[in-house]
């Protein structure tokens, strides 16, 4: 399933767990706030490609200046985004220094 050049994800949601392929390591030390989940082998009901529903994305900017949208389990946000969870955590070898609910 999982290849070299990408990890595989999922959020609960909605009774499903809705996956989607990243880059790999694109949520490397952050998955855990935004509630993301590694698809193993013995995960079940994963379905990809669904349109609807989809969960939130969260916006974040790091102090080198670039800005990253990923998926956001809804429970999570208090602690990431409200609570400055995300802020000064590393994602892709830069400080985050803002995280947001992207439109």
């Amino acid at each position: 399933m999982a290849t070299k050049s990408a990890d595989h994800y999922y959020i609960e949601l909605g009774g499903i767990n809705y996956g989607f392929a990243v880059p790999k390591d694109s949520y490397k030390g952050i998955e855990t706030l935004l509630g993301v989940k590694k698809v193993a082998s013995n995960t079940k009901n994963v379905v990809y490609g669904a349109n609807s529903p989809k969960p939130p994305r969260v916006r974040i900017r790091t102090e080198n200046g670039k800005s990253y949208t990923r998926f956001i389990d809804s429970k999570k946000i208090d602690s990431a985004i409200v609570d400055s969870g995300l802020i000064g955590k590393t994602l892709r070898g830069s400080r985050i220094v803002s995280a947001s609910i992207a439109r």
